[in-house]
């Protein structure tokens, strides 16, 4: 049988004791800040993830898409992002 594991897996397994360690995104290891210690990577050795967001061309639902991206890159949407640990957004163009 297959195992799946996931950030948030990780994160409950150290919390209960069942890892001594595990690597997460930092916006995943603060939603259980308190509970477990968080010991940041330094810069010049860590990955940055990041996340691209677009509407498709071949979407069947372009307004709807285009609502979410303007939200997602609105003041409000930023601030949300922000209060979970998320940078602000830079353009790839």
């Amino acid at each position: 049988m297959k195992t799946r594991c996931t950030v948030k897996g990780v994160v409950n397994k150290v919390m209960l004791g069942e890892g001594d360690a595990g690597m997460v995104f930092l916006t995943d290891g603060r939603s259980a800040e308190g509970q477990i210690q968080l010991v940041l990577i330094p810069d010049a050795v860590n990955v940055e993830a990041v996340y691209p967001i677009a509407v498709l061309k071949s979407t069947l639902h372009g307004d709807e898409a285009r609502a979410f991206v303007e939200f997602v890159l609105s003041d409000e949407g930023q601030q949300i992002l922000q209060k979970y640990g998320f940078l602000p957004p830079e353009s790839m163009l």
